[in-house]
């Protein structure tokens, strides 16, 4: 689970969650669920998750053994948010915006 942290998980960015994680001999793959403000919802695909929300998330991974039994593994990530660029507007008229004024006043 420590390879867990080399992800980097960006809002609408689709990412594998498994490609960094290995397992040991006898351990098969069960569920693999996401908790974010204290809420766990199950990831149905997580070779293609894509994040909602930015924040911090636990991934659990549930593992079955060999003998039937399982067990949670817990792994911390950080979701970014989208960059922002906010966009510079110089000189620019009502009518550039909404140009249904320009009809209205001629």
């Amino acid at each position: 689970m420590e390879n867990l942290s080399q992800l980097q998980l960006t809002v609408d960015q689709e990412v594998n969650l498994l490609q960094v994680v290995t397992f040991a001999d006898g351990l098969t793959l069960k569920k693999v669920e996401v908790v974010q403000d204290g809420v766990r919802s199950v990831i149905s695909k997580p070779e293609t998750y894509v994040p909602e929300f930015p924040g911090t998330v636990s991934i659990i991974l549930t593992l079955a053994k060999h003998d039937g039994s399982t067990l949670e593994v817990t792994g911390g990530l950080t979701i970014k948010a989208l960059d922002y660029h906010a966009i510079q507007i110089d000189n620019i008229q009502p009518v550039e915006i909404l140009p249904i004024i320009g009809q209205v006043e001629g």
